[in-house]
Formats: C-alpha cells, structure tokens, sequence
C-alpha cells in the first residue's frame, strides 16, 4: 500500500501532534498512527512522541495482530507518560493506530484521534471518540453532526497519561485492494467533513494527492484552527 504523512502547526505555537508510518516489507507489516498531545507547555509533544515511539517501535520489533499485545503497546505508552509527568505538568496525549500484517488489520484508539475505513470511496468503518460529545450522540441528546460544534468537543473521558487508560481495539479483518485507510488528529477531521473524505478520495490518485488536496482546502477556507496532522494509505 502507498502511504503518506503531514503534520501542520496550524496557528499554534507549538505542534503537539505527532503522526507516523513504520514498515517492515519482510514481515508485511504497516502501522499508521496519529498522536494528539494534551497539556500545554511542551509537554502535549513530549507525550505524543512518547506514545508514537513506544507503539511503533514495538510493532516494528514483533509485528502482531493480537489484540491483548497490540493493547499491551498502548499501556506501555501511558506508563511511559506517567513517569514524564511533574506538578503542574500532567501531560496526555491521544493516540489511534492502524495495524496491518499480511493483508489484514486491527485498528487501535484512545481519545479523540480518529480511524478512517473507506472502500469504493466510501466510509465503511471509524472509531468513535472517547469525548463528552460521543457520550451526548449515545445518549440521543445531539447526533454525529453535532460533535464538530459542541462546547465541550475537547473534554476526553480516556487518555494516555489519564485517569483512564483503555485502549479500544477493533479488528478490521482483511484489507482488500483498493481500500483507503486514515488515522487523524482532531484538528484535520474537525474542519474535514466525512462526505468530502469520500468525494476527494473517489478523485485521487493517491494518498498524497488525497491528504494534500484536502490539506489545501482547509487553508483556503480560513485555516487550521489547532495542530492538524494525518496519515493515510491506499
């Protein structure tokens, strides 16, 4: 699969994002993954690279899609931040990952970094946030349009470095040609609505022109309002 990465500032001092693509072609594997630091004061980038660091290093060095190992990765991260963590610098970051091994894939989340599944240029499958808004769509009180608007969009109820550390995984079965993944901070998918992930992609030739198209987008429409970053393959 062609993959391709970007990470934007955006208009922030400080990009506290993080986003990554590791392979090894011996072993078929391919992990995509997109990072969101929280906390301000450079610590929000020290816990998103954190994250990306152990999760795909350990990937890289025993490629698996067992979900209690590939879980096990996430844990290993949010310890790592624990131990980063001082008074009055009590950093998280969020943290979605796609794991791809011989033609099949697992993906892997925590906060509100999000997982994309299209196929035929149309979303087939994508995580739900672990955010107040989330748990306002299931309780019936907005619907998913609503998440990009609501007042408490950036309040998580599970992080990396939090008080809660449950990594949610969801097996994606087998990745077939023609298939477009995406893994994504906030600050991309609040601005990107889904319905134009699916137009741009049904026109792209590639990950590349995919992402950038949409990338260029947003900044002719007035910007990135935070840190943007995103990773996608095809």
């Amino acid at each position: 699969m062609e993959t391709y990465l970007f990470s934007d500032q955006g208009p922030l001092e400080q990009n506290e994002d993080c986003v990554l693509v590791v392979e090894d072609k011996k072993r078929s594997a391919l992990a995509l993954m997109a990072a969101d630091g929280l906390g301000g004061h450079g610590d929000g980038a020290t816990a998103s690279r954190l994250a990306a660091r152990i999760i795909g290093e350990g990937f890289l060095q025993d490629p698996t899609l067992e979900e209690e190992a590939l879980a096990g990765l996430f844990r290993q991260a949010h310890q790592a931040i624990l131990r980063e963590q001082r008074p009055g610098h009590r950093m998280k970051s969020t943290a979605a990952a796609v794991f791809l091994l011989e033609g099949r894939g697992v993906a892997v989340h925590i906060g509100d970094s999000r997982i994309y599944r299209f196929a035929g240029g149309k979303l087939r499958w994508q995580s739900l946030d672990h955010s107040v808004p989330q748990l306002a769509v299931w309780a019936g009180e907005i619907g998913p349009e609503g998440i990009r608007s609501h007042p408490d969009r950036n309040r998580l109820y599970r992080a990396l470095g939090g008080d809660s550390c449950e990594p949610q995984v969801s097996p994606l079965g087998p990745i077939e040609t023609g298939e477009a993944l995406l893994v994504c901070t906030d600050g991309f998918w609040e601005p990107v609505t889904e319905e134009r992930m699916e137009e741009v992609l049904r026109v792209a030739a590639s990950p590349r022109t995919w992402l950038e198209t949409l990338r260029r987008e947003a900044l002719e429409q007035g910007g990135w309002r935070d840190n943007a970053s995103a990773a996608a393959s095809i």
